[in-house]
């Protein structure tokens, strides 16, 4: 059995914690499979994500002893790539999401090919692969066709100058995505353009119409529909 650890699987990132009914628990659960990983019948691998929370830790003997705990981890062998997938049954009438499980390994290709766009070098703690089928009941759908979503997990400062930061990055992902035929999720930030926005989703004036149509008082309304919204196009209404 293998396991590949994030920084909740340093022992002493927990420890600091143990006074908390929660983290006893998972300490409990992480002793259990040390002492599996030690006699050989699991195998604890360190990530990357491990490496990072060592680098960013001021405290000295913190660090020793974080560091003691990623070295008892195994390194993810570089030339493994994919483990199978799960599956997630996402709503009632049983579509299903496939989750790829792949190694902690950056694909420099992929990288080299995202910084040609014009995206800077930046920390990225995760980046999940999900096999995600044609959407065909979802008004803004996402999914036109059977395609593979990239969900990216970035560390900012929460500050203005932070959040500035990552507007930046965001709409530059964005108009990566887009020059490659692609588009991005909505249920995140509201950091891409409105241009960016309407060439994602070009359904957005009807969309709009619609809820103009049902809703000629403005009754719902959200902080999306105001940034979004309010620039629509009027269009017939298709019945």
């Amino acid at each position: 059995m293998r396991v590949y650890c994030d920084t909740d699987t340093l022992f002493h990132n927990i420890e600091k914690h143990a006074d908390q009914a929660k983290a006893r628990a998972e300490l409990d659960a992480l002793r259990f499979l040390l002492k599996q990983h030690g006699e050989g019948h699991v195998t604890m691998y360190r990530s990357r994500v491990n490496l990072r929370e060592l680098e960013r830790t001021p405290n000295v003997d913190q660090l020793r002893l974080l560091q003691g705990d990623y070295e008892a981890l195994e390194p993810i062998p570089l030339d493994e790539r994919h483990y199978g997938n799960t599956e997630e049954v996402a709503d009632l009438r049983g579509s299903v999401i496939s989750s790829p499980l792949v190694s902690d390994v950056q694909d420099e290709k992929i990288l080299a090919e995202l910084q040609g766009y014009g995206i800077r070098r930046r920390d990225a703690e995760h980046v999940t692969v999900r096999d995600v089928k044609t959407d065909h009941d979802t008004f803004l759908n996402y999914a036109t066709q059977d395609m593979l979503a990239f969900v990216m997990f970035f560390s900012q400062p929460r500050t203005p100058a932070g959040d500035s930061e990552m507007q930046t990055m965001t709409r530059e992902l964005v108009d990566a995505v887009l020059e490659a035929g692609g588009r991005y999720y909505l249920p995140y930030r509201l950091h891409p353009t409105a241009a960016q926005f309407r060439r994602a989703y070009p359904q957005a004036d009807e969309f709009f119409n619609l809820k103009k149509h049902y809703d000629p008082q403005e009754l719902f309304q959200n902080e999306f529909y105001r940034k979004y919204g309010t620039q629509s196009v009027e269009q017939p209404i298709q019945r």
